[in-house]
């Protein structure tokens, strides 16, 4: 009997005990790709949120710099968020420490198990806060 034949009769056995681990082992890898996708999305989400709400910090301290003008400032931190699709959660001003933008973006990850999970179910939300001073 050669490997072809002993193949088969893993296949064809009675008992089955050769499908069920190969049916077993891709239930396994298909999960860990589920896992693999949704924690790439949520990083994603992350650096996504982190780097809009420095670039609309950025931004907001520029505004300012040409306008002298807080609301403009906010405005325009507000809009970068918007064009490349983050919430725009808070803007604030600080006086104290010589004029400071303080800028929170959040973004949500696009996921197929981690929103059913309630461990996991707050990772699908990132935040991030920057500030820029003029």
């Amino acid at each position: 009997m050669g490997p072809a034949a002993t193949m088969r009769n893993y296949l064809t056995s009675e008992d089955g005990s050769f499908m069920n681990t190969v049916v077993f082992l891709a239930i396994v890898i298909i999960f860990i790709g589920i896992i693999v996708i949704d924690g790439t999305s949520v990083f994603y989400a992350n650096q996504a949120a982190s780097d809009g709400s420095q670039q609309a910090a950025n931004l907001a301290a520029l505004e300012y710099r040409q306008s002298h003008n807080d609301a403009r400032a906010e405005t325009a931190a507000g809009d970068y968020c918007e064009e490349k699709e983050l919430d725009f959660l808070e803007f604030n001003v600080n006086l104290t420490a010589g004029h400071t933008f303080d800028v929170v973006c959040g973004k949500s990850a696009k996921t197929y198990t981690f929103k059913y999970l309630p461990g996991l179910k707050d990772l699908t939300y990132q935040e991030s806060r920057s500030t820029s001073n003029v």
